[in-house]
């Protein structure tokens, strides 16, 4: 019965005194928001509003140029607000990534049939016609259909540009080609005028 009755005893003493920590806080809070002081919860850091998304596999000679460039990209002044990601070959990696930004350009390999090293930039729609006509081949993680499948599910940005590179080889072999890597600069030129212009659009 002591035993009981001692526990009784605790119980109600632990619920007043939490009782009088409650009271405390609110005592608190009302005499800080008497005296103008106000407490806000802290918002969360807004995502940045553009993204370069890099594809590209550096194990298969030409098709890492997308993921080479972002390395000359990141010494470059772009506009702010701007994050570069490596995507590796794309698939569901590009598929979330894509849902959270407002504007973004995929760098690529891309053989739309130009002179090795060459730089193109178009968009979506472009680039799936164009696939359509010219068959083109990319790497398994096929950045177009990756695009078309996030539209579908209502993830994608509103606007998207692609900035391709005609590679020469695809093949397993480390380290592009001659043709490609000289490139780099001007298709990391292609990607901070393409971030340019769908910012500029947006203001």
């Amino acid at each position: 019965m002591y035993r009981v009755t001692r526990k009784l005893k605790n119980r109600a003493a632990s619920g007043a005194s939490a009782k009088e920590k409650r009271g405390g806080v609110k005592h608190r809070k009302q005499k800080m928001k008497a005296d103008g002081i106000h407490t806000q919860k802290r918002a969360r850091p807004k995502k940045p509003k553009a993204a370069v998304l890099g594809i590209g596999n550096p194990l298969m000679c030409d098709d890492g140029a997308g993921i080479e460039v972002l390395d000359a990209l990141r010494k470059m002044t772009l506009p702010a607000g701007v994050e570069i990601l490596d995507c590796g070959t794309g698939g569901m990696v590009l598929l979330h990534e894509l849902a959270d930004y407002r504007a973004v350009v995929v760098v690529d390999a891309v053989d739309f049939g130009g002179t090795p090293g060459e730089v193109k930039s178009f968009s979506p729609d472009d680039a799936v016609s164009i696939k359509e006509l010219k068959r083109l081949s990319l790497h398994e993680g096929d950045a177009f259909e990756t695009i078309v499948l996030a539209r579908r599910m209502g993830q994608c940005p509103e606007k998207i540009v692609i900035c391709a590179i005609q590679p020469k080889r695809i093949e397993p072999r480390h380290g592009m080609t001659r043709e490609v890597r000289s490139s780099l600069p001007e298709l990391a030129s292609h990607v901070r005028m393409a971030l340019e212009r769908l910012l500029a659009a947006r203001r």
